[in-house]
């Protein structure tokens, strides 16, 4: 079972809505589109590789992150997938 949406009741913060593919991996989260690798139209390896197509994620062989590109800042990340460093794109 997944959640599927989350009412607020102070409307100070904005009600959301979830929905998955047939996996378990976040599709859509309030008209944002979450993207992974896909074969056949199927997630290969669960790995988020994008968000709207303005935060992009990069992985080792090994499927450790290594780089979040978000709005305007790049975080690296190390083998253990560890914050190493941030800087402004």
């Amino acid at each position: 079972m997944s959640l599927t949406s989350v009412n607020y009741s102070d409307a100070q913060y904005e009600d959301r809505t979830y929905t998955y593919d047939k996996v378990g991996n976040r599709t859509d989260m309030n008209n944002d589109t979450y993207n992974y690798t896909l074969s056949n139209g199927q997630p290969v390896n669960n790995r988020l590789l994008g968000i709207n197509n303005s935060t992009d994620y990069e992985y080792d062989d090994n499927g450790n992150l290594t780089m979040v590109n978000d709005q305007g800042f790049v975080y690296e990340y190390d083998w253990n997938n560890r914050l190493k460093d941030v800087k402004a794109n």
